[in-house]
């Protein structure tokens, strides 16, 4: 007589996860029939005989199932037996009384049991240990809309409030605000669009690098420093993620309140700018030569001799060039574009414009890049100055007020006040600067503890008028022993901090090469470009 299926104590689930080509699934429980088998791929009903079929039903090790198409590479593929519940066989009363009939409506109750037993234990319930309970759910009418909470007795409740949430009693009244502007109120911050404001004079805030000055009325600029600051933080958090070992303590460092860097050489600090910069070098007269004359200004020996260098004309040209109506001259710089700093007229006797010209008469300097100008003002006005008959020498001065940008054409273009008069111009001095002196700024050594750091970032905002590169034009090194080893960094741009043209820069070096604990950076310039070194917002050693 054929035996009977045999029932061990096995799950009757099984999970595999697909590879994209795997047809084949084994179950290692028994089933009844094919019928008796639930499979899902990826939480979806597989169809029998059209998505896989089954092997193996009677027998006792379990079976396989295989499938038309290999579920798909990290697909979850689950087999669970699942039998119906049902009694299939009914015994006579004085009938034929069969152990196999017996045996196999046994085996199937114990099947249902097992069945059950795996569902019950993918359920919430209580632990063995745990007090008798009613865990009934509240009636659906109370727990619409709500979430499942538990009182104080541990017993389920529908809960729609914050108060319901594990809070602290104070946490709770900020759990319950409606908006973020409620919550500040609760908190006691400031409202989203708030300027943060300081009052006081000499005012010191302490850290490893100390600064005072008065800071009255400087809320826009404290606001930037310390949002600059925030996000320096949490970038150096960010940072510290991909290195081996733990983040020091960060240090919130100089922004420059008053002038207070141990070190720096050929550097301005300004006071009202809150910066370092490095001034520019002396003037020097653009040479005759390094443009072609433009204008309408004329005479017999043409344009060119207003910037041959002298400002005295010969007597058969004493009244230089001239025009009896509003007019310009300058210089096409394009093939060498140049930054001005300053013009100088001289007249035909060695002074000024000489005209006999109404007071009101101005003088104005315009530059323009591209296509050269096609009048006096068809241009970008850089500079002015009114009238004065100067007769010391001297001639008229009018300084650039964009020093920074190269043109490609400058001149200067004489406006009438009043009545049209000859307007004489015996020389016209274009002056530039020799460049910016290189500089070096450096704070006094700090502490830090632990000692030796295998790396250190640093957060800086510059403001950058000439472009500099940085790498090039600006250098940055960090020291733990107090400065007598460098370590030069690596700059990444942070990004813009407001709209004045400041950018946040990410300073980091490897001093893993160096041992101490006296943390102290450097930063320098190159190749007499200007920098504005606004502040230092943070530095973080990484251990």
């Amino acid at each position: 007589m054929a035996e009977h299926i045999k029932i061990n104590d096995i799950s009757p689930r099984i999970r595999y996860v697909a590879d994209g080509s795997q047809t084949a699934f084994t179950f290692p429980f028994p089933i009844f029939g094919d019928a008796d088998l639930d499979v899902f791929i990826a939480d979806v009903a597989a169809t029998p005989m059209t998505d896989f079929t089954v092997a193996g039903a009677g027998s006792d090790s379990g079976g396989t199932v295989t499938f038309t198409v290999p579920p798909a590479n990290g697909a979850a593929v689950t087999l669970v037996r699942n039998l119906t519940v049902e009694r299939t066989t009914d015994f006579q009363e004085s009938g034929e009384f069969r152990a196999r009939v017996i045996n196999d409506e046994l085996d199937k109750i114990v099947a249902m049991i097992q069945e059950a037993g795996d569902a019950v234990g993918r359920t919430l319930r209580l632990s063995d240990t745990d007090d008798v309970a009613n865990l009934e759910l509240p009636a659906k009418t109370e727990r619409a809309g709500a979430f499942l909470a538990f009182d104080a007795d541990g017993q389920p409740v529908a809960a729609a409030d914050a108060a319901a949430y594990p809070a602290s009693a104070f946490m709770a009244t900020v759990l319950d605000d409606a908006d973020a502007d409620a919550a500040r109120t609760t908190l006691g911050a400031q409202a989203a669009d708030a300027t943060l404001a300081r009052t006081g004079v000499n005012e010191t805030v302490t850290g490893d690098w100390t600064f005072t000055g008065a800071v009255t009325g400087i809320g826009d600029r404290v606001a930037r420093d310390m949002a600059a600051a925030a996000l320096a933080y949490a970038m150096a958090q960010n940072d510290a993620s991909s290195i081996t070992g733990s983040i020091g303590t960060f240090r919130l460092a100089d922004d420059f309140e008053s002038d207070t860097l141990n070190v720096s050489t050929n550097a301005t600090y300004d006071a009202d700018g809150d910066f370092y910069g490095n001034p520019s070098g002396s003037l020097g007269a653009i040479p005759g030569a390094a443009g072609t004359p433009l204008g309408d200004m004329t005479d017999d020996s043409g344009l060119a001799a207003a910037f041959d260098g002298t400002t005295v004309q010969s007597a058969a040209n004493s009244a230089g060039r001239y025009a009896a109506t509003d007019a310009y001259i300058g210089k096409d710089f394009s093939a060498a574009p140049k930054r001005i700093q300053q013009v100088t007229v001289h007249g035909s006797n060695g002074s000024g414009f000489i005209a006999g010209i109404d007071p009101s008469t101005t003088i104005t300097l315009y530059g323009r890049n591209g296509s050269a100008p096609s009048n006096g003002t068809d241009g970008t006005a850089i500079g002015a100055t009114s009238f004065t008959d100067d007769s010391s020498g001297s001639g008229q001065t009018i300084v650039c007020t964009d020093p920074d940008t190269a043109w490609d054409y400058a001149w200067v273009s004489v406006t009438h006040g009043g009545a049209a008069s000859n307007i004489n111009a015996a020389e016209v001095v274009f002056e530039e600067s020799s460049g910016h002196a290189d500089m070096t700024l450096a704070p006094a050594p700090a502490a830090i503890t632990p000692a030796n750091p295998t790396d250190v970032l640093a957060y800086f905002v510059f403001r950058d008028p000439d472009g500099g590169a940085f790498g090039t034009d600006v250098a940055g090194t960090i020291s733990i022993d107090g400065g007598s080893t460098k370590a030069a960094g690596s700059w990444t741009r942070v990004g813009d901090i407001g709209s004045d043209g400041e950018e946040l820069w990410r300073l980091e070096a490897d001093v893993s090469a160096q041992s101490g604990s006296t943390l102290v950076y450097e930063i320098t310039t190159a190749n007499n470009k200007e920098i504005e070194f606004h502040d230092c917002v943070g530095l973080v050693a990484i251990y």
